[in-house]
């Protein structure tokens, strides 16, 4: 059998050598324990920049959203400015004539009339438009000598008491 000696030998050698492993695999758990921080810290860093690159693409998508409305609510805007601006021009331009009597001495005078409750003081069968055209006022020619008495026919087919108000009275040129 073994000597004691042998025996202390061996146990020392198998304890060196199980020391040995043990160093090995200690540094070995070291090198692991090193590299997963290396990797949880590439794993954080690379959820930050995917998060921040989330939140401006999150960013970048409201403000399209917003651009978006904005954009919309232009149109709609156009639309509306665009028929205020049909309703605006289709204003009856014509120039109505007031009496068709005319003498060679007599000048040409522009008078526009108002009335701004057409359809409730003069006639209440009325159609929107015209009652609109006389809110606005009515443009006519008349032929007279002067002025007081282009005024006065006016006054006669159109008088203040039931409402009508000239707006405007001017003379034209031919």
């Amino acid at each position: 059998m073994a000597s004691s000696l042998e025996l202390t030998v061996l146990a020392f050698i198998s304890s060196i050598a199980l020391v040995v492993n043990f160093r090995r695999k200690l540094k070995m758990v070291d090198n692991m324990k090193g590299r997963i921080e290396k990797m949880v810290s590439a794993v954080q860093n690379q959820s930050k920049y995917i998060r921040s690159l989330a939140r401006g693409t999150l960013n970048l998508r409201r403000l399209h959203r917003s651009k978006l409305q904005i954009r919309d609510k232009v149109h709609v805007r156009c639309d509306e400015i665009t028929d205020l601006i049909k309703k605006a021009s289709s204003v009856d331009c014509r120039l109505h004539v007031l009496d068709d009597r005319r003498t060679n001495n007599d000048m040409n005078w522009v008078a526009v009339v108002r009335h701004p409750d057409f359809r409730g003081a003069v006639l209440q069968t009325v159609i929107d438009e015209c009652d609109r055209q006389w809110k606005i006022g009515r443009r006519f020619i008349i032929w007279a000598v002067d002025r007081e008495r282009a005024m006065d026919k006016v006054k006669t087919a159109y008088p203040v008491e039931k409402g009508f108000i000239m707006a405007s009275f001017d003379m034209q040129s031919e």
